[in-house]
Order: C-alpha cells, then sequence, then structure tokens
C-alpha cells in the first residue's frame, strides 16, 4: 500500500509540474491592437511663389499612398531565419494633402515606411512658364508606431 501511495504521489506531482509548465515563448502573434498615423504631402507646384525659401503646395487629391509594416514587428518572440514579410496598407490623399492610414501595432515598436505611387503634375516654373513634371515620394519616411498611438508626419515629394 506504501508502494502505492508514492507512486500516486510521485505521478500527482508530475502531473502538477506538467500542467503548471506552459510554453511562454510562442512565435504566434501579440494580441495586437492599431496605430494611427495622419499626415500631410506636400509637393513644390509653383516655382515662382519662392522667392524667399521653397513653399510648398499639397499635393493633387486622390494619390496613391502606402504604409509598409514587417510582420515580424507583431511577433513576440520570432523565430530566427523566418521571412515573415511585409504588409502593405494603402490610401488616397485627400483634399489639402490629408492621409490617414491605421495600421496594426502592439507594445512592441513597429517602423512604418510610407512610399507612393509617382504622379505627373504642372509646374510653375520661375519664368512662368508651365511643364508638366513627375514627383516621386523618397522611401527615407518612417515613423515607429505602438498600439494606440497617433503619429503625424508631414512629407514632401520631390521631382523625378
Amino acid at each position: 500500500m506504501k508502494k502505492t501511495m508514492k507512486f500516486y504521489g510521485l505521478f500527482m506531482t508530475l502531473a502538477v509540474l506538467a500542467l503548471a509548465c506552459k510554453d511562454d515563448m510562442s512565435n504566434e502573434p501579440f494580441k495586437n491592437g492599431s496605430a494611427t498615423i495622419n499626415g500631410t504631402a506636400y509637393v513644390n507646384l509653383d516655382i515662382t511663389n519662392d522667392t524667399i525659401g521653397t513653399v510648398y503646395e499639397y499635393v493633387p487629391q486622390g494619390t496613391r499612398i502606402y504604409a509598409r509594416i514587417n510582420s515580424e514587428d507583431l511577433v513576440e518572440f520570432p523565430s530566427a531565419g523566418v521571412n515573415y514579410g511585409d504588409i502593405i496598407y494603402d490610401t488616397v490623399i485627400g483634399n489639402s494633402g490629408n492621409f490617414t492610414f491605421s495600421v496594426a501595432a502592439n507594445v512592441k515598436n513597429v517602423t512604418v515606411t510610407l512610399s507612393s505611387d509617382d504622379f505627373q503634375a504642372n509646374q510653375v516654373q520661375a519664368d512662368t512658364s508651365v511643364e508638366t513634371k513627375v514627383f516621386y515620394l523618397p522611401e527615407i519616411y518612417t515613423v515607429t508606431v505602438n498600439a494606440g498611438v497617433t503619429r503625424i508626419i508631414e512629407v514632401d515629394f520631390f521631382e523625378r
């Protein structure tokens, strides 16, 4: 009977330990929330008003702009050597150059890189002549977000 009790006691101890030890490290995503990025996009479409310095106008309404994050930023314990891939959000620039993104975010820093489609527009030259130019957004604009945060950014488009 003593052997049975010892065996039963040992079995119960091991069972409790096995059930109590939970794998805390996981590749599963955090419980993600979101972050908001509000921005204004500018471009120099009228060189004649640049008498003291460059005066920027708003990027035309309807221009598409993108926010890219690496999905690895959304994983609590990323595995080495795994390509998690990018998540790309898109929106269009509205009136007065405004745009807004809502991106996945959590307690870790999530780096967001902005990019855009090129667009063509007429640019008034210093001699008041008008030339059609192509403008682009260089991928130098990044912002770091966390869940629940709102960031405000201004971006400048340049002539190709």
